[in-house]
């Protein structure tokens, strides 16, 4: 599943970023460690709302399940929007306990 789940997110990571600064030059080759949230970088609070939407819009696209990626475990944790390897983590544990819960 990973392998389905990480290129989503970059997608939706590229449309926010190019939404923030159309002329911005946007890389296409995002990595597991590219920085998303973090105090050292990436988005913006309202950059990271719309990724959230953004990926959680996909997810429901590609696997016909909703999720709810800003719960209160994943805010007080603080490691799921790091960067795009813990997103993608995080997406798939949700999504194993919605499938296995259906």
């Amino acid at each position: 599943m990973n392998k389905e789940i990480m290129p989503l997110i970059c997608e939706a990571l590229r449309e926010v970023l190019l939404a923030q600064d159309p002329q911005a030059k946007v890389q296409n080759d995002f990595t597991a460690d590219t920085v998303i949230y973090d105090h050292s970088g990436g988005l913006d609070s309202l950059g990271l709302l719309s990724l959230v939407v953004a990926v959680e819009k996909k997810i429901r696209e590609k696997f016909h399940v909703p999720v709810t990626l800003v719960t209160q475990k994943a805010l007080v944790e603080g490691k799921a929007f790091r960067n795009v390897g813990s997103l993608t983590f995080y997406v798939e544990e949700l999504l194993k306990k919605k499938v296995g819960s259906q």
